[in-house]
């Protein structure tokens, strides 16, 4: 069995700009500057976790997606800073950049793929997707705070979304080991 998620991955420019925010973070924000910070090859788009899953339900998984995910036009987004506390901003147990979707591209992708996945027993997500890139988690919910000492809300690289990729995690001491086991196209019939 192996822990599996459907992701959209970030190209090498825009994980490099992620990367560079963690310094102004961690200057500005003391207190994150201890917790756990993804590493930079390890940063992606979330679109579905999928739990622990056998090698046989990864081709399953890739075969009902991949008809359906045809259908889907391949689409721009761009990362917005500033990093976010999250989930909740009283309690926050993570830092996060929020991609713009304001033609709803990205919740239209996550329907299609509930839509797809429930026949094989998967249920739907039960909240709204939020597209976003994990920066950092913290082992404990931070104490509440009126966070406005970051830079100003600003574009970073415009990324093209145009496949999803079925990735397998693997858990060790140094951290997730996350490994692309089939990569789906995007793309309008």
């Amino acid at each position: 069995m192996m822990r599996t998620f459907l992701a959209i991955d970030l190209d090498g420019g825009l994980r490099s700009e992620l990367a560079a925010l963690r310094g102004t973070v961690s200057t500005a924000w003391p207190e994150w500057a201890g917790e756990k910070w993804v590493d930079t090859h390890n940063l992606h788009l979330t679109l579905k976790f999928l739990g622990d899953r056998s090698a046989n339900d990864l081709a399953e998984i890739t075969e009902t997606l991949a008809p359906s995910l045809r259908g889907v036009a391949p689409f721009e987004s761009s990362c917005l800073v500033p990093v976010e506390l999250a989930p909740r901003p009283h309690r926050p147990r993570m830092l996060w950049s929020r991609f713009d979707d304001p033609d709803g591209s990205f919740t239209a992708l996550a329907h299609r793929i509930d839509g797809a996945l429930c026949p094989l027993g998967i249920p739907p997500e039960s909240r709204r997707l939020v597209p976003h890139v994990t920066l950092c988690r913290a082992r404990a919910p931070k104490p509440a705070s009126r966070r406005t000492d970051l830079p100003e809300v600003t574009v970073l690289s415009f990324m093209s979304v145009r496949e999803v990729i079925v990735f397998t995690s693997e858990l060790k001491r140094s951290g997730p080991v996350y490994a692309r086991q089939t990569i789906i196209p995007l793309a309008m019939r």
